[in-house]
Parts: structure tokens; C-alpha cells; sequence
């Protein structure tokens, strides 16, 4: 749990482009489809 605690500590300033990531993933998952 440590080691996950850790990592979504240092994703906090990253959330922003990790959300972008995912929709860029959504939109090619359906684009693929």
C-alpha cells in the first residue's frame, strides 16, 4: 500500500495528463472499433 500511496502522491500533478491519456485512449479504442 506504501508503495501505491507513494505513486498516486506524485500522480496528483499529473492527473491532468493522465486524464487526457485516457480519453485519447477511449477515442482510439472506438476509432479501432
Amino acid at each position: 500500500m506504501a508503495f501505491y500511496k507513494g505513486l498516486s502522491e506524485k500522480s496528483k500533478v499529473h492527473v491532468d495528463d493522465f486524464k487526457n491519456l485516457q480519453e485519447k485512449l477511449v477515442q482510439w479504442h472506438f476509432t479501432r472499433v
